[in-house]
């Protein structure tokens, strides 16, 4: 375990006093540990994937330009959509509802549809390339 509170439940449950630690390395350890062989298979993008990105890039594209156009998004962000994700997306609506809180120059929460859109669609674009197809399409279908 990786958490520090579940290795303490499992050594205050089984009444632990003394923890040992040793690499695989160690000689004590040696003989017990397996070879391994580690094998890295590039695999080729399909081209289904590059024909689902560029579709959710022409989706993308309207949302991007129209918040750009209203100021309400920032320049940083790429005009291909590319490289926009869900986390930017969020930072540029709550910078863009506190300018307008700040400024009282307009509703705070008049472009949320668009935000919402994009960072929906940015997400499935992001599992794309993490997760692959079978995410995207689970995701779209609901």
């Amino acid at each position: 375990g990786i958490y520090i509170k579940s290795i303490q439940m499992v050594i205050q449950s089984l009444r632990i006093s003394r923890i040992e630690v040793r690499l695989e390395s160690d000689d004590s350890i040696k003989e017990h540990v397996h070879t391994r062989k580690l094998e890295i298979i590039k695999v080729k993008q399909s081209n289904a994937v590059s024909t689902i990105n560029r579709s959710l890039r022409a989706v993308l594209m309207p949302l991007i330009e129209k918040l750009k156009q209203s100021n309400a998004l920032p320049h940083y962000i790429g005009s291909t959509g590319a490289t926009i994700n869900p986390w930017m997306v969020m930072k540029a609506r709550d910078e863009y509802r506190e300018r307008m809180r700040s400024d009282s120059s307009g509703d705070p929460h008049a472009f949320d549809g668009y935000f919402f859109a994009l960072q929906s669609l940015s997400a499935i674009q992001s599992d794309l390339h993490i997760s692959g197809i079978g995410v995207v399409k689970t995701k779209i279908l609901r």
